[in-house]
């Protein structure tokens, strides 16, 4: 049954700037109102979905579908 799973994408960790210096953001979903928002230290903001993949992306968190 696991080769045919699917997964959602419920969550993105971003690193902007260098390996010495950067800034780290996550984009997640939220399980309840299925929309997408941003983490930025302590702003929370909402994004739109075309927005979360991004070459800042460092770590994509993937839920298995049920």
């Amino acid at each position: 049954p696991t080769e045919n799973a699917k997964y959602d994408l419920i969550a993105v960790s971003n690193h902007m700037g260098s390996l010495k210096d950067g800034h780290y953001t996550t984009y997640a979903k939220n399980s309840h109102d299925r929309k997408w928002y941003t983490f930025d230290d302590a702003s929370i903001t909402e994004i739109k979905e075309d927005n979360v993949i991004s070459k800042a992306a460092y770590v994509l968190i993937y839920q298995r579908q049920s």
